[in-house]
C-alpha cells in the first residue's frame, strides 16, 4: 500500500487542481481540516517555486478567501433521459431514449413495446400528452 510521508506521495491520485477544487468545496462542511490542508498545500507550492520546477498560481493564505469553483454547464447534461409512457394516466413502461428525442420518435418507441400494446389493443390513442425528456401519456 502507498504511503503518505513524502510531499511526492501526498496526493497521488489526483492532479492538483482536482485536489484544490476538492478542499473548496469541503471547506464549508469541514473548515478548520480544509483550513490545515490548505496551508500543507501552501508549503509545498512554496517548495515547487523554489526549485522552479512548475509554474504555481499564487495560493491565498485562507482557503475561505478562495473564489467558488466554476463548473460547465454541457458536462451536467445528460446524453439520455428516462421517458416514463403512461397508458391512459397508469405508467406501463420507462424507455431509456436520447434526450431531446421529438414527440413522434417517443410515439413509435412507445407503441413497439410490448408492455404498451398490452394496454393499447388494437385501439389507436385518442390523445397524446408529451412532456418532452420526461413523460408521454397515450389516452385511449
Amino acid at each position: 500500500s502507498k504511503t503518505f510521508e513524502t510531499s511526492e506521495t501526498f496526493v497521488p491520485f489526483v492532479t492538483s487542481l482536482e485536489y484544490t477544487t476538492f478542499l473548496k468545496l469541503l471547506a464549508p462542511f469541514a473548515p478548520h481540516m480544509t483550513e490545515e490542508l490548505w496551508e500543507m498545500l501552501q508549503k509545498e507550492s512554496k517548495v515547487a517555486k523554489e526549485s522552479k520546477e512548475s509554474k504555481v498560481k499564487k495560493i491565498s493564505d485562507s482557503i475561505h478567501d478562495e473564489s467558488w469553483p466554476e463548473y460547465e454547464e454541457a458536462l451536467t447534461k445528460s446524453k439520455q433521459v428516462t421517458i416514463v409512457v403512461q397508458v391512459n394516466g397508469k405508467v406501463r413502461e420507462k424507455l431509456l431514449v436520447e434526450a431531446g428525442i421529438a414527440q413522434k420518435d417517443a410515439e413509435k418507441f412507445a407503441v413497439a413495446s410490448q408492455k404498451v400494446q398490452v394496454f393499447l389493443g388494437k385501439k389507436a390513442p385518442q390523445k397524446v400528452i408529451f412532456i418532452p425528456d420526461r413523460l408521454l401519456n397515450l389516452v385511449v
